[in-house]
């Protein structure tokens, strides 16, 4: 139980097997032995740090590698189960299970993302080998938005190689949503104009394959992303007052926080590009209302 950072009486027993895993609890607790208990919804024992690190220190020793890693991955399959997912990720790691880490990053990575945990998420990625994070193009489009507020020119680089292989394998929620993180970045540095043109004419192509959206979600981070690479680098473009249209609906129709704010901000600057200030105005106010909820 020692490769539980902390345990209930549940967790013990699904780990070991130990039925009267509660008894035992209670009474190493209620005598001192160690191990304390912390009143939550149920019980939550934790042992003495330094008793832990002891008993974690022996494992091996007593159990062999083999068993000791069988351990390792229970206690990570548990943790996980119980929402414990940087301790899972720990456990994961140190037994080099490269398939569970990748399962758990795919299926945290957007809720990590949302709460501004990226470099908690690029850790993770950073754990598993070069070749398994390239092999996978949804590990590598996450590895890039890690990186997007750090370093966007190396987040446009992963980008990119996530958005050939998921077009190459007919993806198209992958290559909608890596082709607006490529846009995204190129709008963030504004150093490649002839590169933002080539990604706003290849969006034909990708349309032509994938003729709908996956879903109305990345519907919405396309449009913003679109209306942000024509405002910046193609305000002649002919279907330009199209993408404001759907950029409108977007605010408000869209229950994304980021992408409704990100299209807010580039139909403003839009508006005061042409000079409607009028409607830039509106957009503003309107912004700072649903905002401040």
């Amino acid at each position: 139980t020692a490769f539980l950072p902390d345990m209930t009486a549940k967790a013990a027993e699904s780990l070991t097997g130990q039925r009267r895993a509660p008894q035992l609890l209670s009474y190493l607790s209620g005598n001192n032995f160690f191990l304390s208990e912390h009143v939550h919804s149920e019980p939550l024992y934790r042992y003495h740090p330094l008793f832990r690190e002891f008993l974690l220190s022996r494992a091996e020793e007593f159990l062999g590698k083999q068993e000791t890693d069988i351990l390792r991955r229970r206690a990570a399959e548990i943790l996980e189960r119980y929402g414990r997912v940087e301790d899972a990720a720990d456990l994961y790691s140190d037994i080099g299970d490269h398939e569970s880490l990748s399962g758990l990053i795919l299926s945290h990575a957007p809720s990590l993302l949302a709460q501004g945990r990226n470099r908690v998420l690029e850790g993770w990625l950073r754990r598993l080998p070069g070749p398994v994070v390239l092999e996978n193009p949804w590990l590598l489009f996450w590895l890039a938005a890690c990186r997007m507020p750090f370093d966007p020119v190396e987040s446009r680089s992963l980008s990119e190689r996530a958005f050939e292989r998921f077009f190459e394998r007919k993806d198209p929620e992958g290559s909608f949503l890596s082709w607006s993180q490529i846009l995204d970045t190129l709008c963030m540095c504004l150093n490649d104009f002839p590169s933002m043109g080539e990604w706003i004419d290849r969006f034909d192509e990708i349309r032509k394959r994938f003729p709908s959206f996956p879903s109305p979600q990345i519907e919405a981070r396309v449009v913003a992303s679109m209306l942000g690479g024509l405002y910046m680098g193609r305000v002649d473009h002919p279907d330009i007052e199209i993408w404001v249209n759907r950029a409108s609906a977007v605010i408000r129709e869209c229950r994304e926080f980021p992408v409704r704010l990100q299209a807010s901000l580039y139909l403003i600057l839009y508006c005061l590009w042409i000079g409607d200030f009028p409607r830039a105005r509106g957009i503003v106010e309107s912004t700072r209302q649903w905002a401040s909820s």
